[in-house]
């Protein structure tokens, strides 16, 4: 077997958690293996593009990008070393969205038709290239989450905390470092936000003494506090945790939870002079809210 084909393997494995049988290992090895060179800002793939092969990364870091008619750019994920790109199109005709490389990248691509051909004949494989393209589907559904409902410095501390567990593959540690594939604009792209809000956003970090930002080299100072101000939960990620982790993993949910499910705190109306009303709802109370309101109660 060559060594090429022991590198699908062990990534296999890996996910799986699981030995390949004889017969699976030789299934990898049987298809047409091929290294392919990326240099940083090339395009892998390319929106409407028709899936013709899949790809593990040996090295480097790619992202999937989508692009508005006005030209703004939204990056949707990540691809890093040790992960698998382009399996979340295999069974489609055309690809969605652009994949290029954000560093220099070295690839290993099998046809998409040969890797098709395998999951029919081995169950036991698809369920495991099936199960990584729901883990990036997992970890999309935590990015809409991110952009949508937490705000620039919750947001930016997430990614990192990401990042850090994905690129090391193991818990969080005081003094950890990693380096930050993406520059500060390409990072505002990954959470929606300006260059220079991600600039005022690490510089804070670094103040509080979570976390340091030297050049692209990342450093966490302060996982617990990190975690918290990105307000994260590893779960998403599906990696291997210890029962600590999974214990601190189910506090945070269940406390969710109980906020969530929380009553809803009634807004009372308050009287405050014979021609206004002000409605204490714990927000700041507006001139068109007023005038509403005695409008109202003229009526009656």
């Amino acid at each position: 077997m060559n060594g090429e084909a022991q590198m699908w393997i062990n990534a296999l494995e890996l996910r799986s958690r699981r030995a390949l049988s004889g017969e699976e290992a030789a299934a990898i090895a049987s298809m047409p293996m091929r290294r392919r060179q990326l240099a940083a800002d090339e395009h892998l793939s390319r929106e409407g593009d028709q899936p013709a092969r899949c790809a593990y990364v040996l090295d480097g870091t790619l992202y999937q990008t989508k692009l508005t008619r006005g030209g703004d750019r939204q990056i949707i994920g990540l691809r890093l070393k040790h992960e698998f790109v382009g399996l979340q199109d295999l069974l489609l005709q055309t690809r969605a969205h652009d994949v290029q490389a954000l560093t220099s990248c070295c690839l290993l691509q099998v046809d998409a038709d040969d890797l098709r051909a395998v999951m029919r004949q081995h169950s036991g494989i698809a369920e495991i290239l099936m199960a990584d393209v729901m883990i990036s589907c997992s970890i999309a559904q935590d990015w809409i989450v991110n952009v949508g409902r937490r705000d620039a410095l919750s947001r930016v501390a997430h990614f990192l905390c990401e990042l850090a567990l994905r690129m090391q593959g193991g818990a969080l540690s005081p003094g950890a470092s990693y380096v930050l594939p993406l520059t500060q604009l390409q990072l505002g792209d990954a959470v929606g936000l300006g260059r220079i809000a991600v600039n005022r956003v690490m510089r804070e970090l670094t103040q509080r003494g979570v976390a340091s930002c030297d050049k692209s080299c990342i450093t966490i100072l302060d996982p617990a506090k990190l975690e918290e101000i990105g307000d994260f939960t590893a779960r998403y990620l599906h990696l291997a945790q210890s029962e600590r982790e999974r214990r601190k993993s189910n506090r945070d949910i269940s406390t969710r939870r109980r906020a969530t499910d929380s009553p809803a705190v009634t807004p009372s109306v308050t009287k405050t002079g014979p021609s206004s009303v002000s409605v204490m709802s714990g927000r700041t109370q507006t001139a068109k809210a007023d005038v509403s309101l005695v409008a109202l109660r003229r009526t009656r």
